[in-house]
């Protein structure tokens, strides 16, 4: 009942003001009457009481009051985590922190092959597995890397394919051989070194050629050329423990890199020995790049002193097609057997180029040796002083639909091909190209005696998607064996057929 009397007072109290108003207001009429009632104008309706209505009012505010209350606060929005970490797929799982300071990428590949060599007796002398038909695994990797804190950039890779004779002495054989796990890549890279540009320390690749550097994700034949299993990655898969400096130039047209490696003979990116460190520099220039590299011009130079691991070298070389996996059961078709010397220099020149779905690549590696000698032949325990000698190939291909062989400039290396359109029944053809190769390798000198190999490699590669291809290789081989020393290497014309299924993320 109180709170009835307070509002009827107030409502009285306004209304009182309201007339109060209209009375000064009329002051000037005539037939103003002090005494008509002037409460409530005429158009209000008295038949229903006030307090009622403005009871059923009240209540139905403070059941709106109530039921605000009974309703639960909203929670503040929480701040965002800069650290937060969000997925998507960048040909494999990538997941990127929300201030971009921190990237990680898992990935792997995988690369079967099967290969079949014509039955010949010019295998003969070339150990292995000589001319038998194969299939096996010739790469199978995983793969860790990314970014922390925005500048320190790494890498972890480990190939589970690798292999080694079980008994050294003997032949390597399906019996005698092993698998064993190995470091390719593993590193960290400082970014945004001063005056420098990055800095990397690790196991890596140490920078000398561009077919040595192409990922082998990347390659357009199924191997390499002689020049890596001969000079520039022979024995350790082309990964070496050292520390490195490099970077780009002329906005991106350009890149540099030198370092400083440990010389290892094994895959296990370990080496052990007073000295026998290398040094490796690698320039690189594009004078033509158009069109997002649809049209490019690649120049390249690099150079490697070395010292010889326990002063000794070996140059030789497998087949364009393995029928083994990474081991001694691979065929050798040119090698010099093991020789002495005090030093090793290289020097590798590069020329590539794209124009549309034309690309072409060719490399010519020079390798001198310093007081050689070697230990058979008529000069055997010599020094006969330096040793030249050199390999070289040209390849072009073509892309059918249409594609241009893709260029990373920060790295000077062709990269992953990205079909105009995936792979899919009646939907996409996927990329198509075919290409050509040939190589040749000088190991004979009057110092020392590899043989002298020749080959030609012709290709098909489908590109089903970004992480998909089937390569399909001929190989034609020649070898003219050494004239010196225990009978060994290719003697005459070999030639098989080739295949791989490649995945990679």
């Amino acid at each position: 009942m109180q709170r009835l009397a307070f509002v009827i007072l107030a409502l009285l109290a306004c209304e009182w003001t309201v007339d109060h108003n209209r009375l000064f207001a009329q002051e000037d009429e005539e037939t103003l009457s002090v005494q008509e009632p002037v409460l409530f104008e005429d158009n209000v309706d008295t038949s229903t009481p006030v307090t009622d209505s403005l009871d059923d009012r009240l209540n139905a505010l403070e059941q709106e009051i109530e039921m605000l209350k009974a309703r639960p606060v909203a929670a503040p929005p929480k701040p965002v985590d800069p650290i937060g970490m969000t997925g998507k797929w960048n040909n494999g799982m990538e997941l990127n922190s929300n201030n971009k300071a921190f990237k990680i990428h898992v990935g792997g590949r995988a690369q079967l092959d099967s290969v079949f060599y014509q039955n010949s007796s010019s295998f003969n002398n070339t150990g292995g597995a000589k001319d038998q038909d194969s299939v096996n695994f010739r790469r199978g990797r995983l793969r860790v890397d990314g970014t922390m804190y925005e500048i320190f950039d790494f890498a972890a890779e480990y190939d589970f394919v690798n292999e080694f004779n079980i008994n050294p002495g003997e032949i390597a054989s399906e019996t005698n051989h092993a698998t064993v796990t190995a470091v390719t890549d593993l590193w960290i890279n400082v970014k945004e070194v001063p005056w420098i540009g990055n800095l990397k320390i690790g196991s890596f690749k140490d920078p000398i050629g561009m077919e040595h550097l192409t990922s082998s994700r990347f390659l357009e034949f199924m191997e390499r050329s002689p020049i890596q299993d001969t000079f520039t990655g022979a024995f350790n898969n082309g990964f070496l423990p050292g520390i490195q400096a490099w970077d780009t130039y002329d906005e991106e047209h350009g890149t540099w890199a030198t370092g400083f490696f440990k010389n290892t003979t094994n895959i296990f990116d370990n080496g052990y020995g007073d000295g026998e460190y290398l040094w490796t520099s690698r320039v690189t220039y594009l004078p033509i790049y158009e069109d997002d590299g649809d049209v490019l011009l690649h120049l390249g130079v690099a150079g490697s002193m070395r010292d010889p691991n326990n002063s000794v070298l070996r140059y030789r070389s497998r087949p364009s097609l393995r029928n083994g996996a990474p081991s001694g059961i691979n065929p050798i078709f040119i090698d010099t057997l093991t020789f002495g010397c005090s030093h090793q220099d290289l020097l590798g020149l590069e020329l590539a180029g794209n124009y549309g779905p034309f690309n072409f690549q060719s490399e010519l590696m020079n390798s001198w040796t310093n007081n050689t000698t070697v230990p058979y032949g008529p000069f055997a325990g010599t020094n006969l002083g330096t040793a030249y000698v050199n390999s070289f190939y040209v390849e072009g291909l073509y892309f059918l639909t249409g594609e241009t062989r893709p260029y990373e400039r920060k790295q000077g290396v062709f990269t992953r091909v990205i079909p105009n359109e995936n792979f899919k029944w009646g939907k996409g053809l996927g990329a198509w190209q075919v290409g050509a190769r040939y190589t040749r390798t000088d190991l004979k000198t009057t110092s020392i005696d590899g043989g002298i190999l020749q080959d030609v490699t012709l290709g098909l590669n489908w590109f089903l998607n970004p992480n998909m291809k089937f390569q399909f290789n001929y190989v034609l081989a020649k070898g003219t064996p050494p004239t010196v020393g225990p009978a060994r290497g290719l003697n005459g014309v070999a030639n098989g057929f080739g295949t791989r299924l490649a995945i990679d993320f």
